[in-house]
């Protein structure tokens, strides 16, 4: 048994102790150990919880969340790459024309636009009543009274909040509601 600087002063129970495999990767002599090719890692489905149903069934779940969204059409991370490009600018250099999905949810988009009603509140509709009936059409006037107007919103402003308010009238005149 050779005599090194680890083994002197032990006694046999502690030098077997030394020998032990602890820390030791298994079935590897220890130049392989320190040589030893890392295990590829393996491509493991995407964990995505996706709440939208277009994606979700274009979605394939044995493939990577990068690899989906390209298949897709989609960029996964719009701040990668140029930050001075547009994201339209990105999709046609790297699909050219839009796939399935991407049609599908742009017509969606599209539809969703117009589909909430603004609804003026009943204290906007008493306010704009008051400045219509001492006013009428005059905006500038409206926006100079300062007892009225006590929020002292511009004409613009007021202009807006009586078309809002017009559109939210014709709207309950629309449902029969008075």
């Amino acid at each position: 048994f050779a005599h090194n600087r680890f083994n002197m002063g032990k006694t046999p129970q502690q030098r077997r102790k030394l020998k032990t495999n602890k820390g030791k990767k298994a079935g590897l002599s220890r130049r392989a150990q320190k040589v030893a090719v890392p295990k590829q890692r393996e491509v493991r489905a995407a964990s995505t919880n996706i709440t939208n149903a277009v994606v979700k069934e274009a979605w394939d779940v044995t493939k990577t969340r990068r690899k989906n969204f390209a298949d897709i059409g989609l960029i996964q991370d719009p701040n990668e790459g140029d930050a001075r490009r547009s994201i339209a600018d990105e999709r046609k250099k790297s699909a050219g024309v839009p796939t399935a999905v991407v049609k599908k949810l742009e017509e969606l988009a599209e539809s969703a636009r117009g589909a909430k009603p603004v609804v003026a509140s009943a204290g906007e509709i008493q306010f704009v009543d008051s400045l219509v009936s001492k006013y009428g059409s005059d905006y500038k006037a409206m926006a100079r009274d300062h007892k009225l107007n006590y929020y002292q919103h511009t004409a613009k402003q007021i202009e807006g909040k009586i078309k809002r308010v017009q559109a939210t009238l014709a709207l309950a005149e629309e449902m029969g509601v008075e």
